[in-house]
């Protein structure tokens, strides 16, 4: 079975949230990411819900893309930063 759209990687910050991130993909553009229920989402090897994305956070996704949008099948989210050593 041929799938019906390529698949697209997206990085970018997360300027948004309410099941759609707005990302600028590697190539400059902004695509809107939508999630749904089956979309894993996770940090590092942690799996998280979407509640987790946050404004500004770095997030790495990929799904089928369409008309600048793309149906996430997984979003990675960036590291958090380590607390300072004192």
């Amino acid at each position: 079975m041929t799938p019906q759209y390529e698949a697209a990687l997206v990085v970018g910050l997360a300027d948004k949230y309410s099941h759609v991130l707005a990302a600028a993909s590697t190539a400059g553009k902004n695509v809107m990411v939508m999630l749904d229920a089956k979309t894993a989402i996770t940090r590092g090897k942690t799996k998280l819900d979407a509640t987790a994305v946050k404004v500004g956070e770095r997030v790495v996704a990929e799904g089928p893309e369409e008309k600048e949008m793309i149906m996430a099948k997984t979003v990675k989210l960036g590291e958090a930063v380590a607390a300072a050593r004192k």
